[in-house]
């Protein structure tokens, strides 16, 4: 008989989702939790497997007890951050900003706190606090591929086209094989007219995630917005809207859970 059965539950629980089977890891903190259910661990274990297979709602309220029984469990809070995050509305987004920031105060540390609270101030509209939060942690954490990401998205927003380009290029140096990378060059590029760039990292971007051309407007599309938002060749740019309609996803979901 197994003389702690609630250990080797939580170690499967850990090891199933080391391996990305995060239905099996929900099966083992269950049975975690009938054995302790004031487990934390256990709670944490379900929480975050319902979490990675979007099932949010459920995943929820574990997290608010987790963080009710003990506040500080710095990943619980970035979990009802990314929860918000998603949803999308401004309302939850300045909830997610509260819940990112809360998990950064409780693992300073870490660039990836930062990283969503500037993502998040972009998409609140608030640019220059946006702005001054990733100044702040790119300062410390200068080589962190998401930080230098949503700092030149930042840039971007504020039309600050030498900023953006100083940062992108270390953004490519820092993560060349990261497909947002390229997205952010892409993006550059087509503020600069420079549209065989563009193409150019277009491709690179598709290339390493191949899922990415579904999850938002592809490049004719794109050149066609960029085309009309500087004012210039409305005919083509007509031409490409009438071929490849917009459609708007400037912040995609997580991935489908394995």
């Amino acid at each position: 008989m197994d003389a702690d059965p609630l250990g080797r539950e939580l170690r499967l629980a850990e090891a199933a989702y080391d391996l990305n089977r995060h239905e099996l890891t929900a099966r083992h903190a269950v049975r975690a939790l009938a054995l302790c259910p004031d487990s934390a661990r256990a709670k944490y274990h379900l929480a975050r497997s319902l979490y990675l297979r979007n099932r949010d709602d459920e995943a929820e309220p574990l997290f608010l007890e987790l963080i009710a029984s003990d506040p500080d469990v710095a990943h619980a809070y970035g979990y009802l951050g990314d929860i918000c995050r998603y949803r999308g509305d401004p309302a939850s987004l300045r909830t997610a900003l509260a819940w990112y920031r809360q998990a950064r105060t409780r693992d300073p540390g870490r660039a990836s706190r930062t990283r969503w609270v500037v993502h998040v101030l972009r998409r609140l509209g608030r640019a220059d606090d946006a702005a001054d939060e990733a100044e702040g942690a790119l300062a410390q954490h200068p080589q962190n591929a998401g930080l230098l990401e949503e700092a030149a998205r930042v840039a971007l927003d504020r039309n600050r086209r030498v900023a953006a380009a100083r940062l992108t290029r270390r953004l490519l140096r820092a993560a060349p094989d990261d497909p947002e990378a390229h997205d952010v060059m892409e993006s550059l590029a087509l503020t600069y007219g420079r549209f065989r760039l563009a193409a150019h990292h277009h491709r690179l971007r598709t290339r390493l995630d191949p899922g990415s051309a579904d999850s938002g407007d592809t490049l004719p599309q794109r050149l066609a917005s960029a085309l009309i938002d500087r004012c210039v060749y409305p005919g083509p740019a007509l031409a490409l809207l009438d071929r490849f309609p917009l459609r708007r996803y400037p912040f995609a979901g997580r991935p489908a859970a394995p």
